[in-house]
């Protein structure tokens, strides 16, 4: 079975994306900005949400 998911880079993921902005929250932010257009429209708030929230902290 074949999956036509884009694959994103291993700091993309959710699991480093969550714990490298507990870490580092505005580099996160930077990263995300480079991997934004890979990201659906869906997953695009969310880590936004995420990235803003963290970077507050």
């Amino acid at each position: 079975m074949t999956e036509n998911k884009k694959k994103l880079p291993f700091m993309a993921q959710a699991v480093p994306f969550l714990i490298f902005f507990l870490i580092f929250g505005p580099i996160g932010l930077v990263i995300l900005l480079f991997i934004w257009r890979r990201l659906e429209r869906d997953e695009r708030i969310i880590y936004l949400i995420v990235s803003i929230f963290f970077t507050l902290l």
